[in-house]
């Protein structure tokens, strides 16, 4: 039985001969912000199984459909509106690009380039400069490897290291893909069996972004923001871990390139962030914006706008944004078009 959101992939294919415009009228008043993670014709193992990337021709024709439905905003314009409590069109767009990976800055930095398109690339302090990989990439390195190893002696180990620490799956590659942030070193363990040397390939294959290339990037007018130190999942960490991977972050891009405003997107989603993290950002003036994945719903907490996700499952532009609509719209009718949290953080 198909999932609800494969439901609505498949309802969003059938239904992108709508007009944008009419879909937009079932949005709430904010703009469309496109979230990607890479660009690529040729997907690395690093992400290959894991992300479902964009080729660039494609990731061309998605920029051409925003720039007919919508005006480009820059983050500057954003951090703006949140400030000063100035109404967003559903007429504007945003792109932005998590993780930092250099094949999206490589790859996606031409296109938009050429078609005048601003964006804002977020970044895991702990992987620039590559001095140290994230762990769902880590993961897709060993299905990589692990793709080569017939069933033997490897597999063996490689089921004891995973079955004693309780991780489901039918298959080894299935039961790594489960690995979460907090059982990270079973990763290490597993790179042991199977020889492969995450340090190696960080230092041969560079797969995030440069100091240089970050200063490149905003040398050419586009913005930037962190998304943690190391990807965690944010509803696995306690309050207090989550306020310090969110503060060391922001600190540590605001003082080496520095940015005369601080943005922040949560990586994976901003489900289960804790409304105390909000309430200091906004009293503190530890964040200017920050950003979710939750879409096209409103947010109790106006810092914070959530984006569209626009790779994946083979969908263009347009299906992806029909599905965003589609979602609040359905939302709507039974009052979940708002995210809600603490009454203090809906100003």
């Amino acid at each position: 039985m198909p999932s609800l959101r494969q439901f609505k992939h498949k309802l969003a294919s059938g239904l992108a001969w709508l007009p944008v415009s009419l879909s937009r009228r079932l949005n709430c008043r904010r703009p469309m912000i496109a979230v990607y993670h890479v660009v690529s014709d040729h997907p690395h193992p690093h992400y290959r199984h894991i992300l479902e990337c964009k080729s660039a021709e494609d990731f061309a024709k998605d920029m051409d459909f925003l720039l007919r439905h919508y005006a480009p905003l820059d983050l500057k314009q954003l951090i703006d509106a949140v400030r000063n409590g100035r109404p967003m069109s559903n007429r504007t767009f945003h792109v932005t690009f998590d993780d930092g990976l250099r094949d999206t800055w490589i790859n996606a930095g031409p296109i938009l380039r050429q078609k005048g398109i601003p964006a804002t690339f977020f970044l895991n302090t702990a992987f620039i400069d590559n001095r140290a990989m994230g762990y769902r990439h880590k993961t897709s390195l060993l299905i990589e490897r692990l793709a080569r190893e017939p069933a033997g002696e490897l597999r063996g180990q490689i089921e004891c290291i995973l079955g004693g620490a309780g991780i489901p799956g039918r298959t080894e590659e299935e039961r790594i893909f489960r690995v979460r942030y907090r059982q990270a070193g079973l990763l290490d363990n597993i790179a042991r069996v199977l020889q492969v040397d995450f340090a190696e390939y960080l230092a041969g294959q560079q797969p995030y972004m440069t100091g240089g290339d970050i200063e490149d990037l905003i040398k050419q007018g586009f913005t930037i923001g962190a998304h943690s130190i190391d990807h965690p999942y944010y509803a696995d960490l306690t309050p207090d871990e989550q306020l310090r991977q969110t503060r060391e972050s922001v600190e540590y891009l605001v003082g080496r390139f520095a940015l005369p405003y601080r943005a922040f997107a949560f990586p994976y989603a901003d489900i289960g962030v804790s409304p105390v993290l909000f309430d200091i950002a906004r009293k503190t003036g530890m964040l200017d914006i920050s950003f979710g994945t939750c879409g096209v719903r409103e947010d109790a907490c106006r810092m914070n706008l959530q984006r569209t996700m626009m790779d994946g499952y083979g969908l263009s532009a347009r299906q992806r944004i029909v599905n965003a609509y589609l979602g609040y719209s359905l939302r709507a009718l039974v009052g979940r078009g708002r995210i809600n949290r603490n009454d203090t953080h809906a100003r």
